[in-house]
C-alpha cells in the first residue's frame, strides 16, 4: 500500500515520514514530498497511490488529477467531514495522530505495526574474484528474502551501478548519512529512515553521489550507520554488497552472521580464491572464514539480460535457495 505524505513545512515532513516508517512492520510504502510539483512528478512515473496524507487542501478537481483511492487532510482540528473532506489536527502528539489516522483510513493489506523486538541478521556478499556475479547474487538474495522478511539493501561498492533501478533519484543517500555521523547528528535516525527508498520489494539507500568518495569512509562510520540500522528495529536483514576497499571490509565483516561468496570453477579464481583464505588463516580476521558460503551458481545465457525478479523466479533463483536455506 501506498502512502504519499504532502507537507509544505520540511521539519515537519520529515518527522512525520519518519515516525510512520518506524511504527509500521511491512505493506505500507510511505513517500514523502514538500510541493504539488514533487508529487505530479512522481505520478508521471505511472506511481499509483492509496492514501493521500495532505497538509495542504487539494479542490476536487486535483483529487480527481492526482487519483488517490483515500484523501485525508492535516489542519487546526480533527473533523470527520467537512464538506467530504477528513481533517486530523496537525499539531497533535504523534501517537494520537496515528491512532486517529488509523480510525479514519482503509488500511487493507498492512499487516502491522512494528512494536516488538527484533534481531537483525546481517548479512554479506564478496568475493576476491571479479566479474563473479557478486552484486546480481546480491540484489536476488535481497527480493527473495523480501518475500517474508523486512530487507534492506547497501551498496559499498565504488561503481555500483544503481542507476538503472534508481533513474534520476534525488533523495538523500549514503553520502549524507555518512556526512550526518561525521557531523555526530543526534537524530541520525530520522535521518536514515529518511533517506530509505524502494528498489523490487526490498529497501536500499541510495549509494554515495560520486562513487569514489566511497573510499573516504571509515570503518567506524560505517559500523555506526549499521548499528543505527539494527537500532531501528525495522529490518530482519540487513544486505551489505562490498567493493574493494579490502581491510575496511574485513572490519566489517567480522560483525557479520553469514557472507556469502559466489565461487566460480576456472584456475584462476579457484587460486584467487585460496589465496584469500590464507590471508585469513594467518591474520586477525581468521574468525572471518568460518562465515563463508560458498555458492557455485551457474546462470544461463539467456538469464544474464534478465531483471532481478526473473532470476529470482527461474534456475537461478532455485539454485540461490539451496543457500539460503
Amino acid at each position: 500500500m501506498n502512502l504519499v505524505i504532502l507537507e509544505e513545512e520540511e521539519e515537519y515532513l520529515l518527522g512525520l515520514s519518519c515516525y510512520l516508517k518506524k511504527k509500521f512492520h511491512n505493506g505500507l510504502q510511505v513517500n514523502s514530498f514538500c510541493s504539488l510539483e514533487k508529487v505530479k512528478e512522481y505520478l508521471e512515473e505511472k506511481k499509483e497511490i492509496d492514501i493521500f496524507l495532505s497538509g495542504i487542501l487539494l479542490s476536487d478537481i486535483q483529487e480527481r488529477e492526482f487519483g488517490a483511492k483515500q484523501y485525508i487532510y492535516l489542519g487546526d482540528e480533527n473533523i470527520r467531514d467537512n464538506n467530504g473532506k477528513i481533517m486530523l489536527y496537525k499539531y497533535q502528539p504523534r501517537d494520537a495522530l496515528l491512532k486517529n489516522f488509523f480510525s479514519v483510513c482503509n488500511l487493507k493489506g498492512v499487516t502491522g505495526l512494528n512494536l516488538g523486538d527484533r534481531k537483525t541478521d546481517f548479512i554479506g556478499i564478496y568475493s576476491p574474484v571479479g566479474r563473479c556475479g557478486k552484486t546480481t547474487m546480491a540484489l536476488t538474495m535481497a527480493y527473495m528474502l523480501s518475500r517474508e522478511k523486512k530487507v534492506i539493501y547497501l551498496s559499498f561498492e565504488t561503481w555500483p551501478g544503481f542507476d538503472r533501478y534508481l533513474g534520476d533519484y534525488c533523495g538523500m543517500n549514503l553520502s549524507d548519512l555518512i556526512y550526518f555521523i561525521k557531523q555526530g547528528k543526534k537524530n541520525l535516525a530520522d535521518y536514515l529512515l529518511a533517506s530509505v527508498t524502494r528498489v523490487e520489494e526490498f529497501d536500499v539507500i541510495a549509494p554515495v553521489r560520486n562513487s569514489p568518495d566511497i573510499q573516504l569512509v571509515e570503518t567506524k562510520e560505517f559500523q555506526v550507520l549499521l548499528q543505527e540500522i539494527a537500532d531501528t528495529n525495522q529490518y530482519d536483514v540487513v544486505i551489505l554488497d562490498f567493493g574493494d576497499c579490502f581491510y575496511r571490509n574485513l572490519s566489517l565483516m567480522k560483525e557479520l552472521d553469514r557472507l556469502y561468496m559466489p565461487v566460480l570453477g576456472d584456475e584462476i579464481s579457484l587460486s584467487k580464491q585460496m589465496e584469500f583464505y590464507k590471508f585469513l588463516e594467518n591474520s586477525e580476521y581468521r574468525d572471518v572464514k568460518e562465515k563463508i558460503v560458498e555458492c557455485k551458481i551457474s546462470r544461463k545465457r539467456d538469464e544474464e539480460t534478465e531483471s532481478i525478479e526473473a532470476l529470482a523466479e527461474g534456475s537461478y533463483g532455485e539454485q540461490l535457495k539451496g543457500y539460503l536455506e
